[in-house]
C-alpha cells in the first residue's frame, strides 16, 4: 500500500496555526489519533492556548484603540472583546480575521443607524454609541462563518 499519509508532525503543526478547533473535531468525528497521548491532550491544550492568546491580543487592541482617543471606546468594550474573544479564538486567526472585519463593517451601519435613532437622545449618554452589541454579533458572525 502505497497511501500518502501525513506526518503527526504536520497534523500537531496544522492545529498550534489555527485549524485547533478542526483538529479536535475531525479527531472524534472519524476516531483517529484519539488514543495517542500527544494528540488526546496536545490538540485541547493547543485550542485553549490559542483561545486564550487570540483573546488577549484582540483585547489589548481594543485597549489600544480605546486609549488612542479616550471616550470613543469604553472599558466594557475591552471586556467584551476579551470574552467573544475567547470564542473567536477557537476559530483560529482566519475567525479573528473574520471578526475584525464584521466588527468594522457591522459598526459603521451601527453607527449610522444610532445616530439617525439616537434612542438616548434625551439622556446625557445623547451621541454615544454603545459599541458593546456590535462585538457580540460580529463574532457570532464570525464563527458562524469559521467555526
Amino acid at each position: 500500500k502505497e497511501r500518502y499519509r501525513i506526518s503527526e508532525k504536520t497534523l500537531i503543526l496544522l492545529a498550534l496555526f489555527g485549524g485547533s478547533i478542526g483538529s479536535l473535531a475531525a479527531m472524534h468525528l472519524f476516531h483517529h489519533k484519539t488514543r495517542k497521548k500527544k494528540f488526546a491532550w496536545g490538540v485541547p491544550a493547543i485550542l485553549v492556548l490559542q483561545a486564550a492568546l487570540f483573546a488577549v491580543l484582540c483585547a489589548a487592541v481594543q485597549c489600544g484603540l480605546a486609549l488612542v482617543r479616550p471616550g470613543a471606546l469604553g472599558f466594557g468594550d475591552v471586556t467584551v472583546t476579551l470574552l467573544m474573544g475567547l470564542a473567536v479564538g477557537t476559530a483560529g486567526l482566519w475567525g479573528v480575521v473574520v471578526w475584525w472585519l464584521a466588527m468594522g463593517v457591522l459598526g459603521l451601519v451601527w453607527m449610522l443607524l444610532w445616530r439617525r435613532f439616537d434612542w438616548q437622545g434625551d439622556t446625557p449618554y445623547a451621541g454615544k454609541v454603545p459599541f458593546a452589541p456590535v462585538i457580540v454579533v460580529a463574532a457570532t458572525v464570525a464563527l458562524g462563518v469559521c467555526g
